[in-house]
């Protein structure tokens, strides 16, 4: 009965959530800093379609963006799970004009707008539920989806929208959240206060390795995934490293109870914590040899606050005004948190003034805020699947550049080694970097060298190589090989960088190589002579260069 009424509470709320979006009025200016715009509101492609019932707007009820893999993950109107490039979305959003609908919104353009059921749409919809039973959802290197589907268990999809495999019945699967540890991977899927560890290295065939007596209800992941904070059903605080989740630890606990989200910039982690029904605090949290440190970034009365995001220097908090009586009122406030000391900027008259009648939605799911292609976004998933906004940029600029190496000549399926090198030449240390590298095509990956503090993945079909920071003026190379494809003709590879830091100079952002491949026999036979020559205009050459590096 419990666990039919926690589903019963969240569904109904779901269903009134999205009943608002085709009808409430579009954010207007002067908008407060560090707001700059706004771009769009990001519906579904109809406006008024959903599986249940209509007029009612789709609406994303839990948005993630996965910059390793070049993906934004959303569950949509709690029974949709679909993926976009991050890339081409935030492209689009930002050089594209909006679109207007039937009923006189500006919106993004058509071709972003969901629609599951309409082909060359761009969207992947791996799981469709038809009811809002989808809870959660996380993901790993290899491209594996897990999701949480409450009744119907857990299931694992990939980024070609293919149902690798669904566990029903197994768990009542509210929360799920995967790691790795070495070469094995893990799931670790929860129901209210209580989980089960599974070993899903063999994605199609899951194992069950133990049950816990935690549940995760909000986590974050910083150091490439090998660091853990996560807030279980108690609302303590706990961070821990892969090995020790992957033995069923808990890792260490901080301090203080009554924490409600945590999110991570790729290295420190941000926790809030609610003091009483009208406070809050916002801290700090770090994790070194001697322990967890917290500290204290601000703390304030006036609201109840349940909800914070990271992206591009920015932590912005989500929560509601503290009222004796009539209708709760939206707060938001903007933190950012590298410049020192801390700034805040408390938008809240701004969301009140546009979010008054129908805010249902405010401050129940994270916002997402990245930066891409110089812009800075701030997507609140309010209304449909979120009003996007442009931000002023809250980090130092940098200057990333990549360079790459590659042979001029290589034989019909022959070995092509790559050497990828990005260096930061700013004055500042970049943030969340992404490395990638678009393979040539016919060519086969059969060697990776990852340096230090980087991971790098290819699922999602290039290679993506990520690092949490890259200080300034340091430099690091990704070596592969490739077996070259047995056909001749002409390979292009093409190598990008971006961070979450404005860049000052994006023309050596990008980087293309080519290579020939050739079939040695169709090549012309040199004469005896010619080959003697060069034989020992070589020798002589090396003999040269060996009497330069001795002295």
């Amino acid at each position: 009965m419990t666990r039919l009424r926690y589903v019963v509470c969240v569904v109904v709320l779901l269903c009134g959530l999205s009943a608002f979006a085709q009808t409430a009025p579009l954010p207007v200016g002067p908008f407060p800093p560090p707001i700059t715009a706004f771009r769009g509101r990001y519906l579904d492609s109809t406006n008024t379609q959903d599986f249940q019932s209509q007029p009612r707007t789709l609406r994303a009820a839990w948005t993630k963006s996965a910059p390793e893999l070049d993906r934004l993950f959303m569950i949509i109107g709690g029974g949709t799970f679909a993926s976009y490039r991050l890339s081409t979305f935030a492209s689009r959003v930002a050089t594209e004009p909006l679109a207007t609908s039937l009923h006189g919104e500006k919106l993004l353009p058509p071709e972003m707008r969901v629609d599951p059921e309409r082909p060359g749409s761009g969207w992947v919809t791996p799981l469709t539920d038809g009811q809002e039973r989808l809870f959660d959802f996380d993901w790993d290197d290899r491209g594996n989806i897990y999701i949480a589907a409450s009744f119907w268990g857990w299931g694992i999809v990939d980024l070609n929208g293919g149902l690798v495999k669904q566990i029903p019945d197994d768990v009542f699967a509210l929360h799920v959240f995967s790691f790795r540890n070495g070469n094995t991977y893990y799931a670790l899927v929860g129901e209210n206060s209580t989980s089960k560890l599974y070993d899903v290295t063999n994605p199609s065939s899951p194992t069950v390795i133990k049950p816990l007596s935690f549940a995760m209800i909000r986590w974050a992941k910083a150091n490439n995934g090998n660091l853990v904070a996560f807030i279980t059903s108690d609302l303590k605080l706990h961070i821990a490293d892969a090995v020790t989740l992957a033995s069923g630890g808990m890792g260490t606990t901080a301090s203080g109870t009554s924490w409600v989200d945590v999110t991570s910039d790729g290295t420190a982690f941000y926790g809030l914590a609610r003091d009483s029904s009208t406070t809050f605090s916002l801290y700090r949290i770090s994790n070194d040899p001697t322990g967890i440190t917290t500290t204290l970034i601000d703390s304030g009365a006036g609201g109840f606050f349940t909800a914070l995001g990271y992206g591009a220097g920015y932590v912005f908090v989500e929560g509601f005004q503290a009222v004796i009586s009539g209708p709760l009122a939206p707060r938001g406030l903007f933190y950012r948190i590298r410049s020192t000391p801390v700034l805040k900027t408390d938008a809240s008259t701004f969301f009140q003034s546009t979010y008054t009648e129908h805010f249902l939605a405010w401050g129940l799911f994270p916002p997402v805020i990245y930066a891409r292609q110089g812009q800075t976004s701030l997507v609140l998933p309010v209304y449909g699947l979120g009003d996007v906004y442009d931000l002023a940029s809250a980090l130092p600029a940098t200057d990333l550049m990549v360079l790459q190496s590659a042979p001029a000549l290589v034989v019909r399926s022959g070995s092509i080694t790559y050497a990828l090198t990005v260096s930061n030449g700013g004055g500042s240390a970049a943030g969340n970097v992404v490395v990638t590298d678009t393979l040539p095509a016919n060519t086969t990956l059969t060697n990776l060298v990852v340096p230090a503090g980087f991971s790098c993945t290819t699922a999602s079909g290039p290679v993506i190589c990520t690092t949490p920071t890259l200080a300034a003026g340091a430099t690091a190379t990704v070596r592969m090989t490739l077996t070259a494809p047995d056909s001749i003709g002409t390979l292009s590879n093409a190598l990008a960088v971006t961070s979450e830091n404005p860049d000052s100079n994006l023309a050596n952002n990008n980087v293309t190589t080519t290579t020939a491949v050739v079939d040695l026999t169709a090549l012309p036979m040199l004469p005896l002579p010619v080959l003697l020559l060069l034989a020992i205009s070589l020798a002589v050459i090396g003999s040269f260069w060996l009497r330069v590096v001795a002295h």
